[in-house]
């Protein structure tokens, strides 16, 4: 059987920044709710927001690493990491730019898809090592895998352009809330599921490795 030490270690690192990506998406919802809780929410969250965004640039750079590796064995890696610098750079440049001003929003927005480029990328060099060690579980999650992920980030999108666009004010500040928290949700459940491909593919990479 063949094996791929360099995309199972790359494809390790690509699940920790995932996990990272994880565990930030949970902050960001508790934050958003402290925020309807607390009387003065700027003051005490602002430096959590910082923490949060710079953390999140170094998942970024933590999965490029992830990828360059693995695209040592699977070429197709190499197509996924053309996506992943657009979107570092973008979020790079958003950390040097105000809260709430419309071109950072725009950059928030653009950095979404090549994050979906990326993304879907990834999971389609996973399914090409996929069919060399003949896992079918894997294979048969390929097409919904895909389509879910797509879908998720496009909705997630969406949204944040119309909270962005035509939520304002305090009027709004409910529906905002309502808007964000659904963002938030619909990434929860993306990062889970390129979790479960990324996972499942470790093991597969990990058992080719033990038998050969």
């Amino acid at each position: 059987m063949k094996h791929y030490p360099n995309a199972l270690r790359g494809i390790k690192i690509i699940h920790w920044a995932e996990l990272v990506t994880l565990v930030l998406t949970v902050c960001s919802l508790g934050m958003l709710i402290l925020e309807q809780l607390v009387e003065d929410p700027e003051t005490l969250l602002d430096p959590f927001t910082w923490i949060i965004l710079v953390l999140g640039v170094a998942a970024l750079a933590l999965e490029l690493a992830g990828i360059i590796r693995a695209a040592k064995d699977e070429r197709l890696f190499l197509k996924a990491s053309n996506g992943m610098v657009l979107a570092l750079l973008l979020s790079f440049v958003v950390l040097f730019i105000g809260e709430g001003e419309l071109l950072r929003t725009a950059l928030e927005l653009l950095t979404i898809v090549p994050t979906i480029y990326c993304s879907v990328t990834v999971i389609h060099a996973i399914m090409r090592l996929g069919r060399e060690l003949g896992d079918a579980v894997l294979l048969a999650r390929e097409r919904s895998l895909v389509r879910a992920v797509v879908l998720l980030s496009l909705g997630a999108m969406g949204l944040e352009f119309i909270s962005a666009i035509f939520v304002h004010g305090e009027r709004f500040e409910t529906l905002h809330a309502i808007l964000h928290t659904m963002i938030l949700t619909m990434e929860l459940v993306e990062v889970s599921l390129f979790l479960g491909c990324t996972g499942q593919a470790e093991k597969m990479l990990h058992h080719a490795g033990h038998a050969e």
